[in-house]
């Protein structure tokens, strides 16, 4: 991305790692920079340099792929046909996820990004961001995974599901809420989940009917 740093060395040790494992594509550890350029904690999400088909590890949180720090190979990208430009936001992930799936991965542990986490970052104002992030896992699921990758994305589909029915609640959108919350529930989000989810967005839209009078 544009405000995000690419250490001097990034390409270089991508390019001999890509190389000397005959890897499909290539990720790094990066780290967060504040609006002051001050290092800061991920806000989610963790890396540990996991190589191969690392697809499961992605769908379960065990190591993550920020879409800045990857190199790969051009022939792979135009076999999976690029981002999908049809998609609003979260393209990275469907990409990330499509990428997981089709080749193997090399890790370089190092710290070769720095990621620019401050106010003004889109993602950061994208509305509806639990929305399209459950379309990813939908559009997952429905390229036919594994039953392993299917029960994971399922999982992941049904939480941001969840939380996106918690925040259309909480704006008083009722009808759009009560149908992520269904689906939420038919895709068999964790119980305990879902209720502090429901709970949240009732605690939320009565708070703003409150402040409004």
């Amino acid at each position: 991305d544009s405000d995000d740093l690419w250490l001097p060395q990034k390409l270089e040790a991508q390019f001999h790692a890509l190389n000397g494992a005959g890897a499909g594509w290539c990720y790094t550890n990066y780290e967060l920079l504040d609006g002051d350029d001050r290092p800061i904690p991920l806000r989610a999400g963790m890396f540990r340099p996991l190589s191969g088909r690392i697809a499961h590890a992605l769908l379960s949180d065990e190591t993550g792929a920020s879409i800045v720090t990857l190199l790969l190979r051009r022939d792979l990208f135009e076999t999976l046909g690029g981002f999908d430009e049809t998609l609003r936001l979260r393209e990275d992930l469907d990409f990330e996820l499509r990428l997981a799936q089709a080749a193997d991965a090399i890790a370089v542990p190092d710290i070769l990004v720095r990621v620019r986490d401050h106010s003004d970052r889109k993602t950061r104002s994208a509305a509806r961001p639990h929305e399209s992030t459950a379309k990813i896992y939908e559009r997952f699921l429905e390229r036919r995974p594994d039953r392993a990758l299917a029960r994971l994305a399922r999982r992941k589909w049904a939480y941001h599901l969840a939380e996106a029915g918690a925040l259309r609640l909480a704006a008083g959108d009722m009808k759009a809420a009560g149908r992520l919350l269904v689906q939420a529930l038919i895709q068999k989000d964790k119980p305990g989940h879902w209720m502090r989810a429901a709970a949240r967005g009732l605690l939320a839209l009565a708070r703003n009917r409150l402040g409004a009078r």
